[in-house]
C-alpha cells in the first residue's frame, strides 16, 4: 500500500502548474503586465518608441488571453471528476494563444498547458504529441516580458514572494515538460521511454526542481 502512494505521487506533476498558476495569477492580480506606466518608461529608456509600445501591448493582449485560458483550466481540473467541458474550453483557448501570440512567452506556457489538458481528458496520444511540440518549440526567439522593470515597481515584501514563485531568471520548463513526458509513458505503459525521458531530467538538469522527482521515479521504474 505505501509503495502505492508513493508511487502516485511521483506520477502526478501538478504541484508545478499550481505554482506556475499562482504566479501568473498574482501577476494579473496586482496588473504588472498592464500598468501604462511600464510602457511609458520602456519608451524613454529604450527609445524605439512605436515599437516598444507595440511589443508591450502584444504581451498585454497575449498575457490576458492565457489568464482567461487558466481560469477555465482550473475550473475544469480542480474538479473531482474534471470537467471535460472546461477543459475543453481551456484547450481551445491555450491553443490561441499559442498560435496568436507565437512570439510572447505566454505561447511556451500554453503550450505547455495544450498537454495537461488533453492528459486530464484521457487522451495521451494527443497529450504525447503536445508536449514533444511543447519540447521543440521550446528555445524559440520570443519577445521577453521586462520582468526588471516590472518589479521596479514593487515593493521589496512583493518582489520577494513573485520571485520566490518565478525563480530566479524564470521558471525552467524543459526538465518539467520531459518529467510529465515520462511520467505520461508510464501512464501508457511504455516503460524504457519513460526511463530515457527520466534519465535526461535527471542528467542534464541535476538542480532542477524535478532531478530528485526523476531519480525517484527510475528507482521505482528500474526496480520493478
Amino acid at each position: 500500500m505505501a509503495k502505492k502512494k508513493k508511487r502516485k505521487e511521483v506520477t502526478d506533476p501538478d504541484e508545478f502548474v499550481l505554482t506556475l498558476s499562482s504566479a501568473f495569477t498574482y501577476l494579473l492580480e496586482h496588473k504588472l503586465l498592464l500598468v501604462g506606466g511600464i510602457l511609458a518608461i520602456l519608451v524613454v529608456v529604450v527609445g524605439v518608441g512605436g515599437t516598444t509600445y507595440y511589443r508591450n501591448s502584444y504581451i498585454q493582449k497575449a498575457s490576458m488571453e492565457f489568464g482567461d485560458a487558466l481560469q477555465y483550466f482550473h475550473a475544469g481540473a480542480d474538479t473531482n471528476p474534471v470537467n471535460a467541458t472546461a477543459l475543453q474550453g481551456a484547450l481551445e483557448r491555450f491553443k490561441d494563444v499559442a498560435k496568436s501570440y507565437s512570439l510572447s512567452p505566454f505561447a511556451r506556457f500554453s503550450r505547455l498547458y495544450e498537454a495537461r489538458c488533453y492528459q486530464l481528458l484521457g487522451d495521451n496520444e494527443k497529450a504525447e504529441a503536445a508536449y514533444k511540440t511543447a519540447l521543440a518549440r521550446l528555445k524559440e526567439s520570443s519577445i521577453s516580458v521586462p520582468w526588471k522593470v516590472t518589479l521596479a515597481m514593487l515593493d521589496e515584501k512583493e518582489a520577494n514572494s513573485l520571485d520566490a514563485m518565478l525563480g530566479k531568471g524564470g521558471v525552467m520548463m524543459e526538465p518539467y515538460i520531459r518529467y510529465s513526458l515520462a511520467m505520461l509513458y508510464e501512464t501508457k505503459g511504455e516503460k524504457k521511454k519513460a526511463i530515457e525521458e527520466l534519465k535526461k531530467v535527471k542528467d542534464q538538469f541535476p538542480s532542477s526542481a524535478f532531478a530528485e522527482d526523476a531519480r525517484r521515479a527510475l528507482n521505482l521504474l528500474q526496480g520493478s
